[in-house]
């Protein structure tokens, strides 16, 4: 009997182990994040082009960055206990044409899509739609 009960208890840690998921918090999101793949492609520049990345400051609930070609301004809506993430409606841009537009426009409709939110294992902060498909992916 006595074995029984421990192995239960044992099964019970293991299984909150493995399910547990590590607390995001508004420091973990700070900072400037480089977009290194918009629906599962690579985002690939040339040498005429800025990497992409997105700047999100928790406290203002602001992010800026640049698209790969123009900049971008605006503000962020997160809820942390829900995991949600959003990109106001009202976001600015600039409007320089580029001579490959191909990685801005991927970028500018996948964060129109963007509901959700997940830090990996790996560290990389994963962008989803309400379905909980990857629209981004990004690294500090």
């Amino acid at each position: 009997m006595k074995k029984t009960i421990i192995l239960f208890f044992v099964a019970i840690a293991m299984i909150s182990c493995n399910t547990s998921k590590q607390a995001v918090t508004a420091e973990m999101l700070n900072g400037e994040w480089k977009i290194i793949s918009v629906n599962g492609q690579t985002v690939k520049t040339n040498e005429n082009q800025t990497a992409p990345f997105l700047n999100i400051d928790m406290q203002k609930n602001r992010v800026s960055g640049s698209t790969g070609c123009n900049r971008l301004t605006g503000g962020v809506n997160v809820d942390l206990d829900k995991s949600s993430f959003s990109f106001d409606d009202k976001m600015a841009s600039t409007r320089m044409m580029c001579p490959d537009m191909t990685v801005e426009q991927s970028v500018l409709e996948a964060m129109q899509q963007v509901q959700s939110f997940n830090i990996n294992k790996k560290g990389l902060l994963m962008l989803t739609d309400n379905e909980g498909k990857v629209k981004m992916t990004l690294s500090k």
